[in-house]
């Protein structure tokens, strides 16, 4: 799945990774891993984006179609499956 550019959506709210981390009541070092494995649960996203003052899809924002899973709440990118 491609990454999802949570840390551009960060920055361009004025927001620091080290701010969303605190709120969440994680290291940075962690949720860096969390962004880069896209490790992310529905309730998590809703909580990021809550804080960020953004929606859920903004921050799934890519080139290639999202959608999330009603079952576990992880980030599907429907273009891996299809093809």
């Amino acid at each position: 799945m491609e990454n999802i550019d949570i840390k551009k959506v960060i920055k361009s709210r004025g927001k620091k990774l080290v701010d969303v981390a605190n709120m969440l009541g994680v290291t940075q070092s962690a949720l860096t891993q969390q962004i880069q494995a896209n490790s992310f649960t529905l309730a998590r996203l809703q909580k990021i984006a809550d804080f960020l003052g953004c929606s859920v899809v903004e921050l799934l924002k890519t080139d290639e179609e999202i959608t999330i899973c009603p079952h576990c709440g992880r980030a599907i990118n429907i273009k891996n499956i299809v093809s």
